[in-house]
């Protein structure tokens, strides 16, 4: 018989959701859509905000660098910003903004709580864990492989992202990073996605500027 999985991905309730990049790795968030099986990344683009669309009056810290909500989003294929540096403006569309500022603001294990709290409160919970957990366990976040620590820096970060992946990141889009339902694979435990996109996900988490935060959030 079928894994779990195997029968979700298999049925035909499967065109009624994509993956939605409203956030980066490794939040794998789904939403009902009955649209067909759209990429994670083309669901990226419903996250840009009209200019003055955000409201400042109740998050201000948002509206001020390195978020800068409330300013028009320029146009460009990259995640990471013109400049080849992460891009936290990226986040502005994303439910998990405040865990991004924790992460913005050097809080790394504060970042963790929140992205935890998020993942437990998700309709979707129990997949999102799965596929966190290969997620962490496949990049060596929970075994620390990459030496991140609570005072690791966005600079360093980078650093790290570059020793690990090249600087392929610094200027793919999200579509050249390779994430979509195409990559999911079944198991008897749940869904994951396959070593590809994990690895863009990483990417993505660099090019976003939560890299380390993540890591931590793995760990924890």
């Amino acid at each position: 018989p079928p894994a779990a999985g195997g029968s979700l991905l298999a049925d035909d309730s499967l065109a009624a959701l994509q993956v939605s990049a409203d956030v980066q790795a490794p939040k794998f968030v789904w939403h009902s859509r009955g649209a067909g099986k759209a990429s994670r990344a083309a669901a990226t683009e419903e996250l840009e905000l009209a200019p003055g669309s955000f409201d400042c009056g109740t998050k201000p810290e948002f509206c001020v660098a390195p978020f800068n909500c409330h300013l028009p989003a320029k146009e460009r294929s990259t995640v990471a910003g013109a400049n080849g540096h992460p891009d936290y403006r990226s986040w502005c569309g994303s439910p998990y903004q405040e865990a991004a500022m924790q992460c913005a603001k050097g809080d790394l294990k504060g970042y963790a709580t929140l992205m935890h709290k998020a993942q437990r409160d998700s309709p979707l919970a129990s997949m999102s864990d799965t596929m966190d957990s290969h997620y962490c366990f496949h990049m060596g976040h929970c075994s620390n492989a990459t030496n991140v620590t609570l005072s690791t820096t966005l600079a360093e970060a980078e650093v790290m992202c570059d020793d690990r992946f090249g600087k392929r990141w610094r200027t793919a889009s999200r579509a050249e990073l390779g994430m979509g339902v195409k990559n999911i694979r079944p198991s008897e435990t749940g869904p994951y996605f396959d070593e590809a996109a994990e690895k863009g996900f990483a990417e993505l988490a660099c090019a976003m500027g939560n890299y380390h935060c993540d890591v931590m959030y793995c760990k924890e």
